[in-house]
């Protein structure tokens, strides 16, 4: 692989991430509650819930130089925290124990 320094972006475009993780969370049920922000001094960031049934499973924000960049940081983090705490966020037993049907 050649790397690339004039990019912005790491492996892939932040549209790429946010197409890859947003269907990776969608294909195994969750809901995503997505708010973004923005400040007086150009930057943006995204709030985000991972929802199963509608609790709350998990939340993570991002940050970037514009929306796309902000919602691709935001959905990196809620993945790496999905990985670490993914058994109980995806183990279907422990959440019918705390997610009412």
């Amino acid at each position: 692989m050649e790397l690339n320094f004039e990019n912005k972006y790491k492996d892939r475009t932040p549209e790429e991430t946010i197409d890859i993780l947003e269907s990776f969370f969608k294909e195994r049920g969750y809901q995503l509650i997505k708010v973004p922000t923005n400040s007086d001094i150009g930057t943006y960031s995204y709030y985000i819930q991972l929802r199963y049934n509608d609790v709350i499973v998990l939340i993570s924000n991002g940050k970037g130089v514009n929306e796309k960049f902000a919602l691709a940081s935001a959905l990196g983090e809620l993945y790496e925290r999905f990985c670490q705490y993914g058994y109980h966020a995806y183990n279907k037993t422990f959440m019918s124990r705390i997610v009412p049907n």
